[in-house]
């Protein structure tokens, strides 16, 4: 498989450690090692902590309350934020039922209730024909596994809003044959919606008014080709085509485009050439391409004005996702990402939206918007993994024969990825390791995560076994309990085990 060189060279990264580790053991077997961590920390010494302390006490939990759960200001235009958004909601599992995929009107209720503010849904004529319904499905209702009422999925959707609900943009992607099923449409969406429906006639004025005057609202987005109207009518988002960040002419903030996230470089950043947004590895890997502040401001300026949503490339058909980063970076306010599938895009997109109490929305960074800074300020990431531990509650076990490291990694669209594992060790009653990884610098601290994974170590590589992902601006400073998301089907359960670790930022320079 194209994966196949990078799996190999992992395993030769891994085998070094693995076999150090196996000779430190004396021998203690294959797939084994010896390397049983400190029996106290040294970290913890100084810091005058104790195990106890940050097992149990809140306030050595890892999130600062105060700089997540605040009130989201909401007095800019849509085009000033980040929405969080999911791509083919009504599929479960798969795009197609031959990657064990099937559609699902209950999809709606589940993102929209985690959050999401931003659905999609593909639009077809009710077969047989009807003028009091569509169907929704994905290329064919054979591949889709059948097809959905239009006006169920409406009403699952009406059903999951919350009260006072910021706006709810409803992706379409039109595949109506004919101007009468443009007709049927527009009055199903009327017949849900009513009054919360943001028509076409004033929605200009109401995108460049504050999003507090949105609340309760729902958009339509939509392309409308051959201008139907009364399908024109309800559309509130028009689906242009992108012609590139310096010809917007005639676009307005009704105007927004959609890029394939493996067409991102290419078309937000084409004039920037291919050699400014080179990977971490040299290599030609989209999700990995990094770009500057400076050559994303023709981008930034472009999307402050309008809606650029960013959907997973059309081969991800088993809903692998992309990261959200580079389009985040860009100033694209939607990244649709597949819901369907865990990893680790989700957990970062989960990570930006818990801020504002999950209301699927955030204001992008002030370099973002107007005035616009001439650089996006950086920082410089440290971290410090002191050990993993029992978690507060957890049944003790016996120490595990099998082999552990911490890989942290520092997610940034503007740096290279950052990447460090500590040394390795056994969970067991003290597997302290006191490991300072190396700085990540060139870090922009509001589109940026940490995330930490506690992976089982083994002689092809490591396997995932827990882990978590948070917003860096909303770490505490010094050493803090983090809990892992059990991410394993084997025996060990990550949330039982707690990691404690220290991220400090360098102070914030322009």
């Amino acid at each position: 498989s194209a994966d196949s060189p990078r799996r190999f060279a992992s395993t030769l990264v891994a085998l070094p450690r693995w076999m150090g580790n196996c000779f430190a053991s004396g021998g203690a077997g294959v797939g084994y090692a010896a390397a049983e961590g400190k029996s106290e920390s040294a970290t913890l010494s100084e810091a005058g902590l104790t195990v106890d302390d940050l097992r149990h006490a809140p306030e050595y939990a890892a999130l600062n309350s105060e700089a997540i759960d605040t009130e989201l200001d909401t007095t800019q235009p849509l085009a000033h934020y980040l929405i969080s958004s999911s791509h083919n909601t009504y599929m479960k599992g798969g795009q197609f039922t031959f990657t064990g995929g099937d559609v699902d009107h209950t999809m709606y209720a589940t993102v929209i209730e985690g959050g999401c503010r931003c659905v999609e849904i593909d639009v077809y004529d009710a077969t047989p024909a009807s003028s009091d319904d569509c169907e929704v499905y994905h290329g064919n209702e054979t591949l889709s596994g059948g097809s959905l009422s239009l006006r169920t999925v409406m009403a699952t959707i009406a059903g999951a809003l919350p009260a006072n609900h910021l706006p709810l943009i409803i992706n379409c992607e039109n595949h109506l044959d004919g101007e009468a099923g443009g007709d049927t449409f527009a009055k199903v969406v009327r017949s849900q919606w009513g009054e919360k429906l943001l028509l076409a006639e004033g929605a200009a004025a109401a995108l460049t008014g504050p999003l507090e005057e949105l609340r309760g609202r729902v958009l339509i987005r939509m392309k409308n080709k051959d201008a139907w109207p009364q399908l024109g009518a309800i559309i509130a988002l028009q689906n242009s085509t992108f012609r590139g960040c310096d010809n917007p002419a005639g676009y307005g903030p009704c105007n927004t485009s959609s890029i394939s996230e493996d067409k991102l470089g290419k078309k937000l950043f084409r004039e920037l050439g291919e050699d400014s947004i080179r990977d971490s590895h040299g290599e030609a890997d989209d999700d990995d391409k990094l770009i500057s502040p400076a050559e994303a401001a023709a981008a930034i300026k472009y999307n402050a004005e309008r809606v650029t949503r960013v959907y997973p490339r059309a081969l991800a058909v088993r809903s692998q996702n992309y990261s959200p980063l580079k389009a985040w970076e860009g100033g694209c306010g939607v990244a649709a990402l597949n819901w369907q599938a865990a990893g680790e895009p989700m957990d970062v997109n989960g990570a930006l939206f818990a801020r504002h109490r999950s209301c699927g929305y955030v204001l992008k960074p002030q370099y973002q918007l107007p005035p616009f800074a001439p650089a996006a300020p950086t920082c410089t990431v440290r971290v410090t993994v002191v050990g993993v531990v029992a978690a507060a509650g957890a049944t003790p076990k016996p120490p595990v024969r099998k082999l552990f490291f911490v890989r942290a990694r520092v997610l940034s669209a503007h740096a290279h990825a950052f990447e460090a594992d500590s040394p390795a060790f056994r969970l067991g009653n003290a597997p302290f390791v006191d490991a300072v990884l190396p700085a990540a610098a060139g870090v922009t601290p509001m589109l940026s995560f940490v995330r930490f994974e506690l992976r089982q170590d083994t002689l092809a590589g490591s396997t995932l076994v827990g882990s978590c992902t948070h917003w860096l601006p909303g770490i505490k400073q010094g050493v803090r309990r983090f809990a892992f998301v059990d991410k394993s089907a084997a025996n060990i359960d990550a949330a039982e085990y707690v990691l404690l670790a220290s991220v400090a930022l360098d102070v914030v320079k322009a």
